[in-house]
Formats: C-alpha cells, sequence, structure tokens
C-alpha cells in the first residue's frame, strides 16, 4: 500500500478532506463527536501521519509544542530548553516556552493557555502536575510527554515519559570515588527529596554505597530551606554552601561530596575555599547533570552529564508520534555521562589531619 493520504482517511470514514483537516487543525467547534472519534479511529487504523511541512504551507506557521520549565533562570532548565529548541525545528515544529516559577496555578494558566491556543503538544519537566491533572490535559486532546520529573510511578496511559537514570547517575557518580580510595562520601541533598529525580537520586546514592561496601556515607540536608530553592541557580550554590558548613560540623571523616546537581557542586566547591580546604587534594565534589558552567569553574567540576540533546530529541519524537496516532505510552530512559574534571582526585592519607593541618 503507498503512502496514506488525507483523502484516504476521509474516504475511510465518510466525510470530506477538509473535514480531515479540521480534525488534526483542532478546529472542532461545529464537529460532532461521533465524528471526531471516527476520523480517529481511521487514523489509528491506517496509521496516517500529517505532514507538517504541508500543514506550516496552509497556516503560515510552525506546529507548536508548549514546553513547561521551571524557570530558565536555573542553567540546567536554560541549557534543556535550548536543546528542545533544535530539536523541535528539527521535526518541523517550535517551541512556545512557559517558566511557571514553582507555581501550581501558573502551570495551571499555562496548561489551560496553550490548549486555548490550539496547541496539541506539551512537554512538562515540572514536579507539580498531578497524575488527575494530566488524565485532564489528555481529555482535553492534548498529547504530553513528561520530561525528567513525575509525581507517582504511574502516569496516565498515553502520557511518555523520557529521562535520564537518575539512580545510574549517582551511582557512577559514586563509582568513579570508591576507585579513586574515597571511603566516607556525603551525598548533598534537597530538603524534602519529593521530586521523581531527587528521589531517586537519594536511592541510588544508599544503593551505590552499599553496593561499594562503604559504611560512611551520608545524605546531608541543610535545614530551613524556602520552596524557591527548588529551581533557582542561585539559592541551589547557597545550598550547597549551607550543606558544606554541616558536612564538615557533623561529618568530619567526609574526604568527598556528590551533590544533586551542578549549582550545587559550584556552591559546595566556594564554600570549600573559604573554609581553606582544597579541591580535590583535601576534599573531591563531584556534580549531576553536566551544565557547560561547570567545565568554566576553578576547579573545574567532575560531572555526570545528561545528555539533553538526546532528552530533547526523544521528547520531540514522542510528541511527534502521538500527534500521528500513536496512542499507547513509552517509558525513554537516556544513559548519562561520567565527565571527569579536576575536582575529583584520590582522598588525602588523613582527612581529619588534613583539613586541622596536623
Amino acid at each position: 500500500m503507498g503512502k496514506i493520504t488525507i483523502q484516504d482517511v476521509a474516504k475511510a470514514a465518510g466525510v470530506s478532506a477538509t473535514s480531515v483537516s479540521n480534525f488534526f487543525n483542532n478546529r472542532l467547534h461545529h464537529m460532532r463527536p461521533e465524528t471526531r472519534e471516527r476520523i480517529q479511529q481511521v487514523v489509528d487504523s491506517l496509521g496516517y501521519a500529517p505532514s507538517h511541512a504541508a500543514l506550516q504551507l496552509r497556516t503560515g506557521r510552525s506546529p507548536m509544542i508548549g514546553l513547561l520549565v521551571p524557570t530558565v533562570a536555573n542553567p540546567f532548565f536554560g541549557e534543556l530548553a535550548v536543546e528542545m529548541e533544535q530539536a523541535a525545528k528539527d521535526e518541523g515544529f517550535r517551541i512556545l516556552l512557559c517558566n511557571t516559577l514553582q507555581s501550581a496555578s501558573n502551570e495551571r494558566d499555562f496548561w489551560g493557555g496553550l490548549h486555548s491556543l490550539g496547541v496539541k503538544g506539551v512537554i512538562c519537566s515540572s514536579a507539580l502536575v498531578t497524575t488527575s491533572e494530566l488524565e485532564e490535559y489528555v481529555s482535553m486532546g492534548l498529547c504530553v510527554v513528561a520530561v525528567d520529573e513525575k509525581q507517582s510511578d504511574h502516569l496516565p496511559p498515553s502520557v511518555d515519559f523520557v529521562s535520564v537514570d537518575h539512580r545510574k547517575s549517582v551511582a557512577i557518580a559514586v563509582d568513579h570515588l570508591a576507585q579513586l580510595g574515597h571511603r566516607s562520601i556525603s551525598y548533598i541533598a534537597d530538603t524534602k527529596s519529593t521530586t521523581f529525580s531527587r528521589r531517586s537520586k537519594a536511592e541510588g546514592f544508599l544503593a551505590a554505597a552499599s553496593a561499594n561496601q562503604l559504611e560512611d556515607c551520608h545524605i546531608v540536608m541543610p535545614p530551613e530551606q524556602t520552596p524557591s530553592l527548588q529551581f533557582s541557580g542561585k539559592e541551589l550554590a547557597e545550598l550547597g554552601r549551607d550543606a558544606v558548613k554541616t558536612i564538615l560540623e557533623n561529618r568530619p571523616h567526609t574526604t568527598a561530596i556528590v551533590t544533586f546537581n551542578d549549582m550545587t557542586a559550584l556552591g559546595a566547591v566556594e564554600a570549600l575555599k573559604d573554609h581553606q580546604i582544597t579541591v580535590p587534594n583535601q576534599m573531591s565534589v563531584v556534580g549531576i547533570d553536566g551544565i557547560s558552567i561547570s567545565e568554566l569553574l576553578t576547579p573545574s567540576i567532575t560531572s555526570v552529564r545528561q545528555p539533553l540533546e538526546l532528552s530533547a530529541k526523544e521528547a520531540v519524537r514522542c510528541v511527534a508520534e502521538q500527534l500521528a496516532g500513536r496512542r499507547e505510552r513509552k517509558d525513554v530512559y537516556v544513559e548519562p555521562e561520567l565527565i571527569v574534571r579536576r575536582s575529583s582526585g584520590p582522598p588525602p592519607t588523613s582527612r581529619v589531619e588534613s583539613i586541622r593541618g596536623v
């Protein structure tokens, strides 16, 4: 059978080609529910995928994909947004960027606004949206892909999930330090670690410490953080600073630190400098995420890189497949990658003596 056309879909559904075009362009106000259902059934059975290029010629604009992130003020999400824009362009889409500022009400407004604008595909990197809300958005006709974050292990049947393997990311960091000879490692987390990614990282740290038979490893969480710490790059660095104080006071035998993201690693390194502790001679530091700024610091930060370009390509591809009629959900995990730089090295012969200058 040759390439399926819009005329084939129209004939099989018993409607006009204009009706099928209206269906794909979300012009549904005067279309009966049974007609929409019949067209969808034919699209599914024939495997018809509309041409994005043809759609752009008809409308004079590229199909839009909404992208919800906490804020591009966090370099991680800024780099993610850039990769999403490039991946979308390669697939014939454009990105409509929405900064939610970790506000559930802002986020709901964005979902409603995207739908009212006729946007059919949404990529969401938010820990706030609930499963029931996702089900509601899908019922509105939106094609949804969750990236890196989710509130529940069970997403709605048609919501795809794209993420790096967070447990593996931290395991790679711990394995690297263990191979260098470190036996006492502290992991800096946020206060609650309630998001999927941060919870997975904490679990991965404990599992990796056990696998390497490391008995003096601890999760460190600075006290009394504000909600903004969950997304602001500057405040994430301050979290690293505060955590180092806790480590030096309560975990004096620590010889290496792993942080749940690179901005926190930046703050940790600066705090160690303030305490005249050299990195990596007296303390090694490894971050997670691999944002570009990690390479520019002194010392440059060893980090487990999340390949954002791959995550973006997979997320956009999932949206395109859903728009083309795929309904079964997909889980896509991309492999993290260790980038060894200057912030990690063998432990000192005596951590306590090294700090005290004995």
